[in-house]
């Protein structure tokens, strides 16, 4: 498994790399659990380590004490995660009356030799999701874009809020 592929910085990846530096399995489920990759590929790379990497007890942290099987930790978090987001990305595209969709991109824009990064809100509210990506089809091209962000607020009902970052 490339390891560096998940770090989160390319020059941290690249010096590791460089140093040949290794991690043990608890380590690397971290790293790949907080890695801005896509939820797929976390969990392809959990389940390798499942398969291929040796069985460990988790370290006890300040908030959970310590689990005797990293393996099967991993396997809950994948389960729910699959679980947990399927159903909420249901939820999340379902059209509901009085529910509108809103966005913000965050990106680079420039010539190459001056790329600055900005964020753009767009003040316009959606009803549905395919609303909000046509209009951002329109307005950014593909390298443009680092992070899209969309809520989802339901207008006469403020104890319901559904939000999910894309």
């Amino acid at each position: 498994m490339d390891i560096y592929s998940f770090l989160n910085s390319k020059d941290i990846a690249d010096h590791c790399r460089k140093i040949n530096h290794t991690w043990n399995p608890f380590e690397m489920a971290v790293i790949i659990g907080i890695s801005i990759r896509p939820m797929a590929d976390r969990h392809v790379a959990w389940r390798e380590l499942i398969d291929h990497y040796p069985e460990m007890a988790t370290p006890k942290g300040y908030h959970h004490e310590s689990y005797p099987s990293l393996h099967e930790k991993l396997a809950e978090a994948i389960e729910y995660e699959e679980l947990y987001h399927t159903n909420a990305l249901a939820l999340f595209k379902k059209p509901e009356q009085g529910a509108v969709y809103m966005y913000r991109v965050t990106g680079t824009y420039g010539r190459t030799d001056r790329i600055t990064s900005r964020i753009d809100i767009c003040n316009t509210v959606f009803s549905s999701l395919e609303a909000v990506f046509a209009d951002m089809k329109n307005d950014y091209e593909r390298e443009e874009i680092q992070r899209i962000k969309i809520v989802k607020s339901h207008l006469d009902d403020v104890d319901v809020f559904c939000k999910i970052e894309m």
